[in-house]
């Protein structure tokens, strides 16, 4: 699922600043982006790199994802690689079958994860504003006038 986890990333991001514009605005702003952030990476490290390695302890869990998706008896390896739409690894492949060519772009889908966090962050920031008075890109005034008036 490699292919699906920067999607996720970069839309948690969006959701993390639209929430410090709203509800963490002020000196909370900082404490909640970058805790937040935090929480997100660890989650998705902890399951992704799980999944990829297939630990008992996300495999119990996922196994009927893997199943769905790949087929009777798939891997969790063959599950992130593939995700169900590629056919690069067979389904019933472990860590050792990863190519090492294959092994470093896993390794570095990982180390990108924060960035694709920080990006989300950035693109609520510009979409939606970073401060309540600011409007985004994609606000009108009369929406901001119109939200101001129903709050009071």
């Amino acid at each position: 699922m490699f292919w699906i986890d920067p999607f996720l990333l970069l839309a948690a991001g969006v959701f993390i600043a639209i929430l410090a514009k709203r509800v963490f605005y002020g000196e909370k702003e900082a404490v909640w982006v970058y805790g937040s952030s935090a929480v997100l990476l660890f989650v998705f490290l902890f399951v992704s790199i799980g999944m990829f390695c297939d630990l008992r302890l996300i495999g119990k869990f996922a196994q009927p994802f893997y199943d769905m998706l790949e087929g009777q008896g798939a891997t969790g390896t063959a599950f992130m690689v593939n995700g169900g739409l590629l056919h690069i690894l067979p389904k019933n492949a472990t860590l050792a079958d990863v190519p090492h060519g294959l092994m470093f772009t896993c390794i570095f889908m990982f180390v990108l994860y924060p960035a694709y966090i920080w990006l989300g962050v950035v693109l609520g920031r510009l979409l939606f504003g970073r401060k309540p008075q600011h409007l985004g890109m994609i606000r009108s005034k009369e929406v901001h006038d119109a939200e101001n008036l129903r709050i009071k």
